[in-house]
């Protein structure tokens, strides 16, 4: 936890979340990603990426984020809702 009521919390991306398969920019663009939410970093396989708007997120990639607010809506962008999750196992 942060000042501010920021904190930075690390999720992987599951495969039905709303993010999943958009860039950052059109996350953003669709408010899947709010506007109080900063991706600082993607981690995928051996590499930790820098993202930028034109950073597609992945399935399994995991995401540091920086969240101002409650951290289950920036979350939720990260996750698939469960029943959708659970019909897809």
């Amino acid at each position: 936890s942060l000042t501010g009521d920021a904190s930075v919390v690390k999720v992987t991306v599951q495969p039905n979340a709303p993010i999943a398969g958009r860039t950052l920019g059109a996350a953003g663009r669709q408010d899947i990603l709010g506007s109080d939410t900063l991706v600082i970093a993607i981690e995928r396989g051996d590499e930790e990426l820098t993202p930028h708007g034109e950073t597609v997120v992945r399935p399994d990639d995991i995401v540091t984020v920086l969240s101002r607010g409650e951290d289950g809506d920036a979350l939720s962008t990260f996750r698939a809702d469960e029943a959708e999750f659970r019909n897809t196992r």
